[in-house]
């Protein structure tokens, strides 16, 4: 659909430890979100407001679906372009680059942004934004809380909305010709485990909150805990014994 074109020195391959650290720490996020999800649901069966919970999870996902068939549609050509770069300028300016220019074409674009030494561990995050930013989930379920505080219901269904569209633009343009992901050190495939796990741990949290709300946040961050445990003993029993 579109590529990003930015300045010769910003074409040099970008990570580093901390970014393939972020990676295994995602990996293990996701895992756990994907085995704790039905668990918990399994867990609210029999209580009072199953049902209630349930339709609740079915709702989030078929407004997802439909949200994002729509997007399909409408965000495309420069609109998805300034959406996607926009994405990478957020995130550039977030961990404290300095922005000079964004262009935005019928299907490519790209953003020029002055890093440093200190901020250029975070490139490869910047390359990878608009692949898992939920901007459109942040700013729609933002508004609708201060609209609908308390309304479990109308908060989700505007989240829901929000997420659609995102994961539509996240995902649509995956691939090995986008220069986002063959800048990436290690290549397209590292930066594609990257991009899946966080959009899993994404995914699976905004589940589990539209399931049973904030419990439902909570109780992925118990399996958390538990496969961190397991993982932290298991590094230590193969390094001292």
């Amino acid at each position: 659909m579109f590529g990003k074109k930015e300045p010769k020195e910003e074409q040099k391959p970008v990570g580093g430890i901390p970014f393939f650290i972020s990676i295994i720490c995602l990996v293990l996020i996701a895992i756990n979100n994907i085995c704790s999800l039905p668990m918990l649901i399994f867990d609210r069966i029999g209580t009072d407001d199953f049902f209630s919970l349930l339709q609740n999870l079915i709702a989030f996902i078929t407004i997802a679906v439909f949200s994002g068939f729509i997007a399909k549609f409408c965000l495309k050509h420069e609109l998805a372009v300034l959406v996607h770069e926009f994405k990478h300028r957020i995130f550039a300016v977030l961990v404290g680059n300095k922005y000079k220019n964004m262009k935005i074409g019928k299907d490519e674009g790209y953003v020029v942004y002055e890093y440093t030494k200190k901020t250029r561990i975070y490139n490869a995050l910047i390359a990878l934004a608009p692949y898992y930013l939920p901007l459109f989930t942040i700013i729609i379920t933002g508004i609708a809380c201060i609209f609908w505080w308390g309304n479990h219901a109308a908060i989700m269904t505007f989240a829901a909305i929000g997420y659609g569209a995102d994961f539509y633009l996240g995902v649509a343009d995956i691939g090995p010709h986008q220069t986002d992901f063959t800048n990436i050190e290690g290549g397209y495939y590292v930066a594609l485990v990257y991009v899946v796990s966080i959009n899993i741990c994404i995914a699976t949290s905004l589940l589990a909150w539209a399931f049973d709300g904030l419990n439902g946040l909570v109780f992925l961050c118990y399996g958390l805990a538990h496969i961190s445990s397991f993982f932290i003993n298991t590094v230590k029993n193969a390094i001292f014994s």
